[in-house]
């Protein structure tokens, strides 16, 4: 997830806010909770290290204590006036540390990993997230952190384990226990106003922009695939196919270099390349590529504070085999994207109808989630992790991997969603880990499939992979 410094269009978006304001959910968090209320899929954040060394369960104990006394502890309170946004109070409920009864073997890990990350959280009463450590029988560690989305996004969540990490004290929502919370009805009722006027604000905007687009608007314009065939039976919890890489940092700066791009261009092409080697996308085609933008600024509270740009990849047949024939472009046209995100001169679609989308019934939202697309390709870099984040109970990790996770999703809604794969790449010290999801069940069946499409593409680029 890049971070990309706040312009004029994002100053005003990011300038402290007053506390009522401040405890009022965002458009982006009441998504996260109106996907796991309405539609039974809760969305949330693993961040997994894995250690060489046995770390002390005294040491990871710490570590949940500390974080304990964060700003992820932190549960949502219905509104009690139609249209006012929900609000965050201060939660007390914790889950306790999650510790291993037996060591468990290097290919049992992801296993492990994937279980943890089935935890059900509940941001509305708690515990909103989980920590959870287990030795292995080659004498090394793995420690896994779950929270959920509507709690926090990546940024939220990196500064809330470095801070934990370090013993030093972040800033948090300036609110009570819940039991202590009394927010006067006519803050309700206020802000139930607000909301309307914003919303009718927002449609006539919207309306205008309809019939008057702006030319880069106009420009993106065009139809989401079609929804593939249902599968009868395909509605059962399901797991898509995952793998995480790990590389020598070097090999992947090296790669990047080599193609005249940085290392967020070569995640860009090595996630578009993947998708062509799958069959999903055809060489020659333009690749849309989510890149996703932290837009949190100095003392922002906000539980999700993060947007994104989209580029078109361009791709290219070189001996038989689909490529991205030109990291320079995918950089340029990423820059292009990140500078226009800074400066305002890009218009975000929803911005004019966010409050109304709010205001949206959960009936409302079931109907139109059947039809809405997804990324095709999402990529997130996270970038090089701090002192901290490599080693969060003392112990340097050997690698750390970030993803975003989807529980109790299916077959058919995956494939009403025409999503294709997701990305998240970090470096800690020498080495680069990438975590790859395929959300396409039919083009990426299981994890062999997926990894077998990674190690080719690793190979071209030049780097060496060593999957979990």
């Amino acid at each position: 997830m890049i971070h990309v410094p706040a312009g004029m269009a994002l100053t005003t978006l990011l300038r402290p806010a007053g506390t009522a304001r401040a405890n009022r959910l965002t458009f982006d968090d009441a998504l996260f909770l109106t996907m796991r209320r309405a539609l039974g899929v809760p969305v949330v954040t693993q961040t997994v290290w894995r250690f060489d060394t046995e770390v002390a369960v005294e040491d990871v104990e710490r570590f949940h204590r500390r974080l304990g006394h964060g700003p992820l502890n932190r549960v949502v309170v219905r509104s009690s006036v139609p249209g006012a946004r929900d609000r965050w109070v201060r939660s007390s409920v914790t889950a306790p540390l999650v510790v291993a009864p037996e060591p468990l073997e290097p290919g049992d890990v992801m296993d492990w990993v994937e279980r943890h990350a089935t935890l059900d959280l509940d941001p509305e009463r708690g515990p909103t997230w989980s920590l959870a450590v287990a030795r292995t029988t080659t004498g090394g560690s793995v420690l896994s952190f779950l929270t959920s989305h509507v709690v926090a996004d990546g940024s939220l969540k990196l500064a809330a384990l470095a801070a934990a990490a370090e013993g030093r004290e972040l800033p948090r929502l300036p609110v009570d226990d819940l039991a202590a919370i009394q927010t006067p009805l006519r803050e309700d009722l206020a802000d139930a106003a607000g909301q309307a006027a914003a919303a009718v604000r927002g449609l006539v905007g919207a309306c205008r922009a309809r019939r008057d687009p702006a030319p880069e608007e106009a420009d993106q314009k065009g139809a989401a695939p079609p929804i593939p065939p249902l599968v009868e039976g395909d509605d059962e919890p399901w797991r898509p196919a995952t793998v995480v890489v790990d590389c020598p940092a070097v090999e992947w700066e090296a790669a990047a270099a080599a193609g005249g791009g940085t290392g967020n261009s070569l995640l860009a092409a090595v996630c578009v390349e993947v998708l062509l080697a799958s069959g999903r996308v055809s060489a020659g085609e333009p690749v849309r590529t989510v890149l996703p933008v932290s837009t949190r600024g100095a003392g922002d509270l906000r539980s999700n504070a993060t947007t994104g740009v989209t580029i078109c990849v361009e791709t290219a047949e070189a001996d038989g085999v689909g490529v991205v024939p030109s990291l320079a472009r995918v950089r340029a046209a990423a820059k292009a994207e990140f500078t226009a995100l800074s400066d305002g001169t890009r218009r975000d679609p929803l911005a004019a109808i966010r409050p109304l989308l709010q205001l949206v019934p959960d009936a409302v939202v079931r109907r139109a989630a059947t039809s809405w697309p997804s990324p095709l390709v999402l990529a997130s870099n996270l970038g090089r992790l701090s002192p901290a984040l490599e080693a969060p109970v003392g112990v340097p990790a050997r690698a750390v991997v970030n993803r975003a996770i989807y529980q109790r999703g299916t077959r058919n809604a995956a494939r009403r969603s025409r999503a294709g794969l997701s990305a998240w790449w970090d470096r800690a010290g020498d080495t680069a880990t990438l975590c790859v999801t395929g959300a396409d069940p039919d083009v990426f069946p299981c994890a062999d499939v997926l990894r077998s499409l990674v190690e080719r593409v690793y190979a071209r680029r030049g780097l060496t992979p060593s999957f979990w």
